[in-house]
C-alpha cells in the first residue's frame, strides 16, 4: 500500500489527528497537590499555586494571573458542623489570629432528661476546665413561655439561655414531639482580656408540650477579665440526646 501525504514526523501527533476529550488525566504532565490550572497573559497554559491553608483563590484582573490570598475580613466563616450527643458539646478552637467573634447555631438540641434548661460555660485553659463558680455570670433575659412573659435577672453559674424560672412552662422537654432547643448564641470578641460578653435568641417546646413552647432572648457576661479560648454547651441534668451546633467565626481583617 501507498502512503499517499505528507509523511508523519517521528515523535510529533498534529492537532486534528487527537480525538475531542480524547486526552486523560494519565496523559498529563504531573504537577503539584493543589495548583489550579490557568492560562497566562500570553494565553499560554499555566499552573498557579498552591496556596496555604485557609487562603482562597481571587481574581487580579484581566491580563493578570490568579492569586492565593488571605480571606478578607469581615465575613463569617464555617468553623465546624457537629452531630452531637453526650455530656456536652465543647468548642476549643477559638483562634485570635483568626476570628473576632463566634456564633453557634443550635439545631434541635434535645435532651435525654426532661424539664431542664440549657447553659454556656466558658473556659480560659483551652477546655480542660469550664468556669462554674457561684458567680462567674450575670445574665438578663426576657422570655416569652406557655404561661405568659417571663423577666428574668441574675447571677449564676453559667449563662442560663432559658432562664431558672422552677416552671416546665419554660423548662425544655425530650418527651415525644418535643424537638429540642433551635436558635443561635453569639460570643463577641472572646480572645480580650475583657469581660466577654455573650448574647442569645432560642426557641424550644417545654416541658408541658405547649405549641407555644418558650421564646427566650437574653445577653450576659463573664464577671472577670479573660482571654476565653472555649465554650461549652450543656443541660442542667442529665447528657444531649441529639441534635446539631454549627460554629462560624467572624473573619477578621
Amino acid at each position: 500500500m501507498r502512503f499517499i501525504g505528507p509523511a508523519p514526523i517521528a515523535g510529533k501527533v498534529s492537532t486534528s489527528q487527537i480525538d475531542d476529550d480524547a486526552i486523560t488525566l494519565a496523559k498529563m504532565a504531573s504537577g503539584t497537590d493543589g495548583q489550579i490550572l490557568s492560562y497566562d497573559a500570553s494565553g499560554n497554559p499555566a499552573v498557579y499555586g498552591p496556596g496555604s491553608d485557609g487562603q482562597v483563590l481571587t481574581s487580579t484582573g484581566a491580563g493578570s494571573p490568579p492569586a492565593f490570598e488571605a480571606a478578607a475580613g469581615g465575613a463569617w466563616t464555617l468553623i465546624s458542623s457537629t452531630d452531637v450527643s453526650g455530656a456536652s458539646f465543647n468548642f476549643t478552637s477559638v483562634n485570635a489570629s483568626l476570628y473576632d467573634s463566634y456564633i453557634m447555631y443550635l439545631m434541635n438540641v434535645i435532651p435525654v432528661n426532661d424539664e431542664v434548661y440549657i447553659y454556656v460555660r466558658t473556659s480560659t485553659d483551652g477546655g480542660s476546665s469550664y468556669d462554674s463558680g457561684s458567680a462567674n455570670y450575670n445574665n438578663d433575659i426576657l422570655g416569652v413561655d406557655g404561661s405568659g412573659s417571663v423577666h428574668d435577672q441574675f447571677s449564676a453559674t453559667q449563662f442560663s439561655l432559658n432562664g431558672d424560672k422552677a416552671s416546665n412552662d419554660a423548662r425544655i422537654g425530650s418527651g415525644a414531639g418535643e424537638d429540642g432547643v433551635s436558635g443561635h448564641v453569639m460570643i463577641h470578641a472572646p480572645h480580650l482580656a475583657k469581660m466577654t460578653n455573650v448574647t442569645w435568641t432560642i426557641n424550644f417546646t417545654n416541658a408541658n408540650g405547649d405549641s407555644g413552647g418558650g421564646f427566650f432572648t437574653g445577653g450576659g457576661k463573664r464577671l472577670s477579665s479573660a482571654d476565653v479560648d472555649a465554650f461549652q454547651v450543656l443541660f442542667s441534668a442529665g447528657n444531649i440526646e441529639s441534635g446539631t451546633i454549627t460554629v462560624l467565626g467572624l473573619k477578621n481583617s
